[in-house]
């Protein structure tokens, strides 16, 4: 009996155990390029975000809101970081989803990047809302998340190689 081979998958290449699921997703549509598609991903991503900034410019100048002010400065300012996030996290798909030693290798790094991303704007976004609001225990967890970036970024990193380690031997991940 011949053995159905999956369309998607080139021989002898490694297939992400949830690759199966997502079909031809629009990470499927960047693939054919190669080592572009990321790069071009990136930067789709980035003038979709600049666009969401020119959309909330244009909501507020009737707003006023000092609020969304700060917001667009500051990511306006942190454009760059952006950019290099997209960057890195769509490069590390792309290679997780090539290789299984980078996968072993990067998922945990990528995800230690992304919660590190995250505890970054929401500690910014607390702090601010405090210092608006006159709530200084919402501005004080802004402070005590921004001042335990590094902390927060290791735990998930150690915890995501702990992880890793741990499943290395696991059937849906092909030797």
């Amino acid at each position: 009996m011949a053995e159905k081979k999956n369309p998607v998958q080139v021989q002898g290449e490694w297939v992400h155990p949830d690759q199966q699921k997502q079909g031809w997703g629009w990470r499927m549509w960047l693939w054919p390029i190669g080592l572009l598609g990321p790069l071009i991903g990136s930067i789709i991503s980035i003038v979709i975000l600049i666009a969401i900034l020119w959309g909330l410019k244009f909501v507020n100048v009737m707003l006023q809101s000092g609020f969304i002010t700060q917001i667009i400065s500051s990511v306006d300012a942190n454009i760059s970081l952006f950019f290099m996030f997209f960057l890195f996290t769509s490069y590390a798909k792309f290679f997780m989803m090539r290789s299984r030693a980078a996968y072993m290798l990067l998922h945990p790094l990528s995800e230690a990047a992304a919660t590190l991303f995250t505890a970054w704007i929401l500690g910014w976004l607390l702090s601010y809302t405090g210092e608006v609001t006159n709530v200084s225990l919402v501005s004080y967890a802004g402070g005590l998340i921004s001042a335990n970036l590094l902390p927060i970024f290791l735990f998930v990193l150690v915890l995501g190689y702990v992880s890793v380690a741990m499943h290395r031997n696991d059937r849906r991940f092909p030797q």
